[in-house]
């Protein structure tokens, strides 16, 4: 038995001439009749004509596509699983310009009220009907006895949301019957419970635990339904519910606060770590994840020895400090002095100063001027009893001489070069090894590769490398230091790839690089994972077979016909194996993990995961949860026709290459071309490739359970910027954009961008299209006088 509704509309009805038809035709005149579609005529010049009695909800688009508000589509289509029914044409509305003046002007033709609500009609369907998408409650008044419908813009941006959530009630909250709610210019509402002094029943502190439980929530249910689980009795935005009804024990359903425009908000599915999840439904999951199959070693480093800053006449200056650690721990000035101008700023040179112009200053800390360049010295500091003779007599050497212990002396160390001679003479010291000070024999010497007055960069450390290896033992190794390979690592160390990152000779599978790219001051590697062109499953065991090892993350060809590496570094078996689809020079490579025995190939990965459709994604279950609770057993549901709506998983090939070329292919395809799904970028393609991504409730093999789901981006792209887009708020689209996202509407545009995760919750405007037969009774399609469809028969 049907459970029917009372229909609250008060239909205005409007009495309309009968308009007879004349239709001239050559020499032949036909009254009232002719070429009849959906109430249609065809014209003297063969255009097709939309009778003015026409109530039928299609027609308002014709009309509109005759007036040149709307647009016919002209590509592929099919709206019904059985393709004979497809036969319509269909138009749809669209922002003819970037300023929006005619999409301003088509919101005012396309507001519906349908199941007591506001819908926006924004195309024609193949089989003679239409496709609406849901924009919220409508504001109802009443004026001269006759009711009114507003599917504005100006309605409250919050309401009490119709998606039910899971809430435990659990302890004790302040429950109340009503709430006001204001929004700040930041879109922040603060929802707060009403306390009226003149009503001692209307807020209530109540405890809920199970104890009597089942009568304590009825009590919540019919006289404290709002609720902010807090004891202030206030809260914002999400935060706040209205408890619906008992679903177990303390555990409630209850309405959230919600978008105007939304049903409430959702995340698309309840995972992103698998391409699985960007379908509407979807079936096994296969996690993706990121690995590092490369890294990267830098061995260069700057030291600076000057710093600099002004001078002025009137500090104090010396020849010479004391350092009076048994009394002060402080530098003094010796005899200090002032200069008389700036004209004596360059016999500063060599002196000392606090740069303070008290007299008897003492400091831990004291500045020696190396050099003067006009008003500024430069100066090295010095501090806690340093003097400035290990500063201010650098040593430098043309090589190095491996001292057997850990040490390693300059060897044709110089004289000492003192900081003035340095600044004036820079550029004399490239390529020269040196202690940083005056030391000729230390245990980590520098070897400069540029200098400036004030500075020098310079690598520094030690590194054994081999031509070869064996297992993880380097053959015949070479310990180097960098400065070595600064000069020879294009020519003297050119073929020696292989290193443990460090002097060692014999490595770990943990450190064993290969070196594939290296300069002067860094090298690249390949870390110690092995790669199969296919794995056979034995014992439990993932087994890599045809192994290449480390070598063919140097190559990205390789990746071609070896993608599947175990994650353990130096394994040739595993429990769980990677499959690389997307390989990084430098950066992360991303991969699906096979962790199922019965798969044969990556193929059966893919059609495992897009084309079973077992288990519905969290968006569609919470639109069906909504049609469920609005639409089931009522008189809406004959009105609502089956359609196809198409979640597309269906690869691009837009970049130049085919599905065989890309890193899915494990026999040929390459690493370096990423996968985009179809409806990437401004398509508006409305056929659907694979059968199963076309859901419908007759598509055995993407069945939905109810006839509703959501708009896709082929049909926003149809309707152009802004024109139908209700506001700024984002909602979800159905179609996927990349393996763990999918579209939205982000104001007004259909977002591009990457970085909008599935997890995320947004508002959901779902979509549902009505039968060829739904007509309007009353209406002009603007937000205030919107078309009532007539649901009597």
């Amino acid at each position: 038995m049907k459970r029917e509704k009372k229909h609250k509309w008060k239909y205005q009805v409007n009495i309309r001439k009968k308009i007879v038809v004349l239709v001239v035709l050559g020499v032949f005149l036909f009254v009232g009749l002719g070429y009849s579609i959906l109430g249609t005529s065809l014209g003297m010049h063969g255009t097709i004509e939309v009778s003015k009695k026409d109530k039928s909800l299609y027609s308002i688009l014709l009309r509109e596509y005759n007036d040149g508000y709307a647009a016919k589509y002209s590509g592929n289509h099919q709206d019904s699983m059985d393709s004979s029914k497809s036969t319509y044409d269909i138009y749809h509305f669209y922002a003819a310009n970037n300023d929006g003046t005619k999409a301003g002007q088509i919101r005012e033709k396309n507001n519906v009220l349908f199941g007591d609500r506001c819908w926006q009609l924004y195309r024609t369907t193949d089989t003679g009907g239409v496709r609406l998408i849901y924009n919220g409650k409508p504001e109802v008044t009443e004026s001269n006895g006759v009711t009114q419908y507003d599917c504005g813009t100006s309605r409250n941006r919050f309401q009490m949301g119709e998606l039910k959530a899971t809430l435990n009630l659990n302890g004790t909250y302040i429950y109340a019957k009503n709430y006001t709610a204001t929004t700040n210019q930041y879109n922040t509402t603060t929802f707060t419970l009403v306390d009226d002094p003149d009503d001692p029943d209307d807020y209530k502190s109540i405890t809920v635990n199970g104890t009597d439980t089942a009568a304590t929530i009825a009590d919540i249910v019919a006289n404290y339904p709002y609720t902010c689980r807090n004891n202030n009795g206030s809260c914002i935005n999400y935060d706040f519910y209205k408890v619906d009804s008992q679903k177990n024990g303390t555990e409630v359903y209850a309405y959230k606060s919600a978008l105007r425009d939304g049903i409430g908000m959702s995340p698309y599915a309840d995972g992103e770590n698998s391409l699985t999840y960007v379908g509407y439904m979807y079936g096994d999951v296969y996690p993706t994840g990121w690995i590092g199959l490369t890294d990267g070693q830098s061995f260069d480093g700057s030291t600076t020895i000057l710093w600099s800053t002004g001078l002025d006449t009137s500090f104090w200056y010396a020849d010479n400090i004391d350092w009076n650690n048994n009394v002060s721990g402080k530098y003094t000035l010796d005899s200090p002095y002032q200069v008389s101008s700036t004209a004596d700023y360059a016999n500063l040179v060599g002196k000392y100063t606090f740069r303070s112009s008290d007299q008897n200053y003492d400091d831990t800390r004291v500045y020696y001027i190396a050099a003067v360049n006009g008003n500024s010295m430069i100066y090295r500091q010095i501090a806690n009893g340093e003097t400035i003779s290990q500063y201010n007599s650098l040593v430098f050497g043309d090589d190095l001489i491996d001292n057997g212990n850990g040490t390693y002396s300059l060897d044709n160390a110089s004289n000492p070069v003192t900081l003035n001679t340095y600044y004036n003479n820079h550029a004399n010291y490239r390529g020269k090894y040196t202690c940083g000070d005056s030391n000729t024999t230390c245990t980590n010497p520098k070897y400069i590769t540029n200098t400036n007055q004030t500075w020098y960069n310079q690598v520094t450390g030690f590194i054994t490398i081999a031509k070869t290896k064996t297992g993880l033992v380097l053959d015949n190794p070479t310990k180097i230091h960098f400065g070595k390979w600064y000069t020879g690592y294009n020519t003297t160390y050119a073929d020696y790839v292989y290193t443990c990152g460090n002097t060692d000779t014999t490595c770990t599978n943990s450190n064993l690089r290969y070196i594939y790219q290296k300069n002067n001051t860094n090298y690249r590697y390949a870390k110690n994972y092995n790669f199969g062109s296919s794995v056979v499953y034995e014992s439990g065991l993932y087994k890599l077979q045809n192994i290449k090892s480390m070598t063919p993350a140097a190559d990205l060809t390789e990746f071609s016909t070896h993608h599947y590496v175990c994650s353990n570094l130096g394994a040739t078996e595993c429990s769980s194996v990677l499959y690389i689809y997307s390989y990084s020079v430098g950066g992360n490579s991303t991969y699906v993990t096979l962790n199922n025995s019965n798969i044969d190939s990556i193929q059966d990965v893919l059609d495992a995961m897009l084309t079973k459709n077992t288990t519905s994604s969290a968006i569609k279950n919470n639109i069906d949860t909504w049609y469920s609770e609005v639409f089931e057993n009522t008189q809406y549901e004959s009105k609502i026709d089956d359609t196809i709506y198409c979640n597309d998983r269906s690869f691009d090939t837009r970049n130049g290459y085919t599905f065989a070329e890309s890193g899915w292919n494990d026999d040929g395809g390459y690493t370096n071309k990423g996968l985009y799904f179809k409806e990437y970028g401004i398509t508006s393609d409305l056929s659907c490739t694979n059968v199963t991504d076309r859901f419908s409730v007759s598509n055995n093999q993407a069945k939905l359970t109810y006839p509703i789901a959501l708009p896709t981006t082929p049909e926003m792209n149809l309707i152009g910027n802004s024109s139908l887009r209700q506001g700024t708020e984002s909602y979800w689209l159905m179609s996927p954009l990349y393996p763990t996202l999918s579209r939205r509407i982000q104001s007004g545009w259909v977002d591009t961008a990457l970085n909008y995760g599935i997890r995320e919750s947004y508002p959901l405007r779902p979509a549902i299209s009505l039968v060829k037969e739904a007509k309007y009774t009353a209406g002009d399609g603007s937000s205030t006088d919107p078309y009532i469809v007539d649901v009597s028969n």
